[in-house]
């Protein structure tokens, strides 16, 4: 039972990230390739910590 509840629990992080992160895509698609390396160190930073975190939960 407590399984299942960190699984959803990590899903649920993932996917309130996931849409906000969207909006911040699409700002990035419309400013064009001259600040994508930029967006994406900074989508790199924020997500990869993110995912271990998740990651960490599911596998506890």
């Amino acid at each position: 039972m407590k399984k299942i509840l960190r699984f959803s629990l990590g899903f649920i992080i993932a996917a309130i990230t996931i849409g906000m992160l969207i909006p911040f895509m699409i700002v990035s698609m419309f400013l064009g390739k001259r600040r994508k390396n930029a967006f994406n160190m900074w989508v790199s930073c924020l997500f990869t910590p993110l995912i271990n975190k998740v990651g960490q939960l599911v596998n506890s």
